[in-house]
């Protein structure tokens, strides 16, 4: 019943389709894996490819995430439906929490109960129904967490340790802060056990041995990518600045404790509005039962455990996501379901009232019923409407009658900006630094200026360019913090001397929907490649550039229009037709 109801949001809600660019980059790829390789010859023109979380390495091209998401969604592209790769996962989880409920000693409908307030609430049905991989990760940490339970019962199961290890490790090929704060509590647990009691060594053993499987697999993707087992795509992108501490960020202020504090805050917040999609917070109830329970069984303190350093953790980093609520914080979800249910018996083993009271079980009932029927059906409304510009079907553009064609989707003025920055000799990392803080039309004119050298520039002469035109960064720092839209002409004082390709970009813009040239790749895998249409970001007057690289492909126009039934289609024009359009997404 579970994957039925994640299938059928998937589809309703989604579409079928990943949306978000962290879904897009690794399900393009996931294309990648399925032709049996581990990235891409990068194209000799990056500017018309190029994408903010898809890293290029010394000639090759790959996602910047770990390869666990992006190999079963390959599993799911060779079967013909990678869209049901997560509802399935979700719904293991589902299954996965009521028999941790069960091997801690709750009753049947006690577990079903859990099971319930975790598997029908509104920010687990959206997140389990999308194609990101934070509710997977969930499911795969609630099967360590079964392992671990029966590995450490009065009858233990060695091939449960096993489990255990195994679920863990490929928990952080997915998402590795997760995996280190569920995993290291988890050694520490078995390695106390087995130092009292020598008999119980061999569960331990065989929870490293199931983790050294997948992290082996995982430390050998690295050093084929990135020339380093210890090195991650990320990391390849936006350099140290990346990892958890209390330094500079690849994008954004500075990360400091206040603004850890601020964001983990603002998180929690979060979740308890969206969990339930009620007007009650969905965090008193089990706050309360934590906070008044008398005994935690080992089980509870290890959850526990892993749930503090994970808000240690992403105390420590400097990013935060808000699409489908506070998804970092998604492996705190089961724990509210735990303790929401529990808090009941709390009560009751306090003495404050002589048997559970039923009502604490109704509340609950009401806050999930009632935010389906509220909070829960605008959520619905509003994802599906998100990001109309990636829910279409790009696969139609590998028809034969494309397969000799060069097509240009129209891009933003700041997407084109972005990647002819990113294509310079700068690290990723230092390129956006200078995206940041360098007004549009300024860094337009810099890279002109670049792009019509005889030479090809090196790293510090881009740097010597660009240094001085960051003059200005505090005004477009104080135009984001307001939220006003930021002025492309900042430090022209004389509106007569703002170069004209400035002015025809600014004129360009907004004029309509773009084709998503990431979520083509995702459904196409590399759009530069031979074999096929070549897909590119249209860069205007730059555009000779990949032409004279393919003199025998025909050049046309990529376009979107609107179908009878509200929906969107690609739109290729004819030969040598030009769309008109220069305005859409601006994330590349």
């Amino acid at each position: 019943m579970a994957l039925i109801a994640y299938a059928g949001a998937a589809t309703a809600v989604f579409g079928g389709l990943p949306l978000h660019q962290d879904s897009l980059t690794q399900l393009f790829q996931a294309r990648i894996f399925a032709e049996g390789a581990l990235s891409w010859p990068s194209s000799t023109n990056p500017e018309f490819f190029s994408s903010l979380l898809v890293a290029e390495h010394e000639g090759r091209t790959f996602s910047q995430f770990p390869p666990g998401w992006a190999a079963f969604l390959a599993a799911g592209v060779l079967l013909g439906f990678p869209w049901l790769v997560a509802p399935a996962f979700a719904a293991v989880g589902v299954s996965a929490l009521y028999y941790l409920m069960k091997a801690d000693g709750e009753t049947a409908a006690t577990a079903v109960w859990i099971a319930t307030l975790y598997g029908v609430a509104p920010w687990i049905v959206f997140n389990g129904a999308s194609s990101m991989n934070h509710v997977p990760t969930v499911s795969l940490l609630l099967l360590a967490s079964v392992g671990l339970a029966r590995a450490t019962s009065l009858h233990p199961s060695g091939y449960s340790a096993l489990l255990a290890g195994l679920a863990l490790g490929v928990a952080t090929t997915l998402r590795p802060l997760e995996g280190a704060c569920f995993g290291l509590p988890a050694i520490l647990w078995l390695a106390v056990r087995a130092h009292k009691n020598h008999e119980t060594r061999r569960p331990l053993g065989l929870l490293l041995i199931g983790g050294l499987v997948p992290g082996a697999a995982l430390t050998w993707y690295n050093w084929a990518v990135t020339g380093s087992p210890w090195v991650f795509g990320y990391e390849v992108l936006w350099g140290a600045s990346h990892g958890l501490g209390f330094h500079e960020a690849p994008w954004g202020p500075p990360h400091t404790p206040a603004r850890g504090i601020e964001m983990l805050s603002r998180g929690l917040n979060h979740l308890q509005a969206v969990y339930f999609e009620s007007p009650a917070p969905a965090l008193v109830f089990p706050l309360l039962a934590l906070f008044l329970v008398r005994r935690l069984s080992s089980l509870d303190r290890y959850l526990l455990t892993s749930a503090c350093l994970l808000l240690a953790g992403y105390f420590a980093y400097w990013h935060e996501g808000d699409y489908l609520g506070p998804r970092f914080l998604l492996p705190l979800a089961p724990l509210v379901a735990i303790w929401t249910a529990r808090l009941p018996k709390v009560l009751a083993d306090r003495g404050w009232v002589a048997s559970p009271p039923l009502w604490i079980h109704f509340a609950a009932g009401v806050m999930l019923v009632g935010g389906w029927a509220s909070g829960g059906r605008t959520a619905w409304r509003e994802y599906s409407e998100m990001y109309p510009t990636r829910r279409v079907d790009y696969s139609v553009l590998a028809a034969p009658e494309y397969s000799s064609s060069i097509l240009f989707a129209p891009a933003s003025w700041e997407s084109m900006v972005a990647t002819r920055i990113w294509a310079t000799p700068l690290p990723r990392w230092e390129a956006q630094w200078f995206f940041d803080r360098i007004p549009l039309c300024r860094l337009d004119e810099a890279l002109t200026s670049l792009e019509d050298g005889a030479q090809n520039p090196s790293t510090n002469g881009v740097r010597s360019l660009l240094l001085p035109l960051t003059r200005d960064s505090l005004l477009l720092a104080e135009e984001r913090f307001s939220g006003r839209p930021l002025n492309p002409f900042l430090g022209y004082d004389d509106p007569a001397s703002i170069p004209a390709q400035c002015m025809d970009h600014a004129n360009a813009q907004g004029l309509g929907l773009a084709p998503s040239v990431l979520a083509i790749m995702a459904a196409l895998g590399p759009t530069w490649d031979d074999d096929g249409p070549i897909i590119a970001q249209d860069m205007r007057e730059l555009n000779d550039r990949l032409l004279a690289r393919h003199p025998r492909r025909t050049p046309r126009t990529l376009a979107l229009e609107r179908t009878t039934s509200g929906n969107w289609r690609p739109m290729v024009g004819a030969p040598g037709e030009s769309s008109g359009y220069r305005g859409g997404d601006s994330n590349p």
